[in-house]
């Protein structure tokens, strides 16, 4: 009786395991971000106030790695076109935040400060971002332009 019992309990655990284990071994694929989207699409479209409300309801999501980092980005590039450059400024900045070493935020920070006028501070960010970048040719140009007072515009990813 005992033999059948272990046997039993035996055959229960490794029926138990061949169930519980496909369960948890599924990956859930989940399909992009939809705000994020109809955000890029808006921008490339030239929508910009739509593509700027809707980049920030993206960023209020489920956002992660490159693409957080490109919303942020991009939103900084859509509301410095639409001269919001307070809004602009913090994006770039939570773009920052999230990776130090971001170097195309820099350079779009960099462009909404020398639009406010800040212009030692455009200077540091856009050294910072050819720290980071020494051979990019979009830093090398918006630090000419800055230098020289020329007009800007926001580089989006």
């Amino acid at each position: 009786m005992l033999k059948f019992v272990k046997t039993a309990l035996i055959a229960a655990t490794v029926t138990f395991a061949g169930v519980a284990a496909p369960a948890e071994a599924q990956v859930f694929y989940m399909d992009k971000n939809t705000a994020y989207a109809k955000a890029d699409q808006a921008m490339r479209a030239g929508d910009l106030d739509r593509a700027s409300k809707l980049f920030k309801h993206a960023l209020k999501g489920s956002l992660r790695g490159e693409t957080l980092l490109a919303a942020y980005n991009n939103l900084c590039a859509v509301d410095l076109a639409r001269g919001d450059l307070t809004s602009a400024e913090k994006a770039c900045s939570g773009a920052i935040g999230e990776n130090r070493l971001y170097w195309r935020a820099y350079v779009n920070r960099g462009h909404v400060k020398a639009a406010m006028g800040r212009q030692q501070e455009a200077l540091a960010d856009l050294h910072k971002a050819l720290a980071l970048k020494p051979d990019n040719a979009i830093a090398k140009r918006v630090l000419a332009r800055v230098k020289q007072g020329g007009r800007l515009y926001a580089e989006a990813k």
